[in-house]
């Protein structure tokens, strides 16, 4: 066989498959281009894990905070602002503000360091030892800086940042088990916001409000689990029930409820009516099932990063 022949006999099967076996991405080869503009077939939530992990190897410097993820930050100084409100604190106050710009920081971080967890340990991509330090070393710094700001914060910050290396970080890695993501999603994180914004006031919160708050939370992280069943089996995680379906749905509404109750019973200014109202649409988009990934519904908290300017001053006395 002549020389000119066996070059342009190259097999092209290897081509194909470099990038979405998983051998490939744990030995972080680069995939190779494809020739054709035929696009790949659609992919199981396994198979989407796979390419995935195969991106993460042959990106250099892989991203550690996703867009999707900043939306969600938005909730952090509005939870504070209420329980200020609640508990009867001065909400012109400059520490309260700085507050809730150094715990929205401090979420950023953990938000963060939650992904880079993701990338080393699911996806087997190479964040770099700087960056893991760095994430591990902010959350601590912010805590530690926040006692300039209120001797109760530091307290709460560091529970947040103990709560979050417990469930992103090894040996214990509590995102395994789909029960301890509920607790720590849907009851401690929103509970800890709460108290941190309370830390300025004198005046217990009602009962109803941490209700309402674990409620709406445990609505929102019962259907997240429910729509990332086949990921959590694909990485041998305790995959969520099916069942659970119908609990979220119950919190959900009950949760719009308590803000209903609050707003007629002037525990809240009329204006959070607006905010359950949001919150009912958007329950019903995430519930209707017209939507499978999380990443879409995390983007819809821009909605409420919208409303949060005029919550926030419909808080002020």
């Amino acid at each position: 066989m002549a020389l000119s022949d066996r070059r342009r006999l190259k097999p092209v099967s290897h081509q194909h498959t470099a990038g979405w076996g998983i051998g490939a991405a744990v030995a972080g080869a680069e995939v190779a281009p494809r020739c054709d503009r035929t696009p790949p077939p659609a992919l199981s939530r396994p198979a989407l894990v796979v390419e995935r992990t195969a991106a993460a190897a042959g990106n250099s410097r892989p991203c550690v905070l996703p867009s999707d993820r900043l939306f969600l930050v938005a909730k952090t100084p509005l939870i504070m602002a209420v329980g200020a409100y609640l508990s009867r604190a001065p909400l012109q106050a400059d520490a309260l503000w700085a507050a809730m710009a150094l715990t929205s920081v401090l979420w950023i971080c953990l938000y963060a360091l939650n992904e880079c967890s993701d990338l080393i340990l699911e996806h087997r991509a190479d964040v770099g030892r700087s960056r893991q330090a760095a994430l591990i070393a902010l959350p601590l710094i912010i805590a530690a800086a926040s006692t300039f700001v209120s001797s109760k914060l530091p307290a709460l910050l560091l529970l947040m940042v103990a709560t979050q290396v417990a469930y992103s970080l090894p040996p214990l890695r509590w995102k395994r088990h789909w029960e301890l993501i509920v607790l720590v999603s849907g009851v401690i994180n929103p509970v800890l916001r709460l108290l941190s914004g309370a830390a300025f006031g004198d005046q217990p919160i009602p009962a109803v409000a941490f209700a309402t708050l674990v409620l709406l939370h445990l609505g929102g992280t019962l259907r997240t689990r429910q729509l990332r069943r086949e990921r959590d089996r694909s990485l041998g995680y305790r995959v969520a029930p099916g069942m659970v379906h119908y609990p979220g749905v119950a919190a959900t509404i009950l949760g719009l409820c308590g803000i209903c109750v609050m707003c007629q019973t002037a525990i809240l200014p009329r204006v959070f009516g607006l905010f359950a109202a949001a919150g009912l649409l958007f329950a019903v988009h995430a519930w209707s099932g017209r939507t499978q990934e999380v990443t879409v519904l995390r983007k819809a908290w821009v909605l409420f990063a919208a409303l949060l300017p005029l919550l926030l001053l419909s808080l002020r006395r």
